[in-house]
């Protein structure tokens, strides 16, 4: 499983993008996706968290960009300063459901 760089608990400054490819390594189109959320489930439990996204660029690059993702979480603890969350995108598209094929980390730390 993938996991992306660490974020720190709070930082507004930096968003998740997400870029979407098919089997062959082909970008995703998702032209005409709404309801665009990164869905976060922590590790060990805990609360799910969902961000809304939007189409990163232009829509057949399959891209999706997710802000304030470290703003959206539970603080860590000062017993537990490092959370990890495993995610997934899910979108619409003409009426159906999608999620992204494969599920990815998401490291967020208590700073200081």
């Amino acid at each position: 499983m993938i996991e992306l760089p660490e974020l720190v608990y709070g930082d507004t400054g930096t968003d998740v993008v997400i870029s979407l490819k098919d089997k062959d390594g082909t970008a995703v189109d998702v032209t005409g996706a709404s309801s665009i959320y990164l869905k976060m489930v922590p590790v060990g439990g805990g609360t799910t968290v969902s961000v809304t996204g939007a189409i990163y660029g232009t829509a057949t690059n399959g891209q999706f960009s997710f802000e304030d993702v470290a703003n959206s979480v539970a603080q860590p603890s000062v017993t537990r300063p490092r959370t990890i969350y495993e995610c997934r995108v899910t979108w619409v598209k003409s009426a159906e459901t999608y999620w992204s094929a494969q599920a990815f980390r998401i490291p967020v730390v208590r700073f200081p």
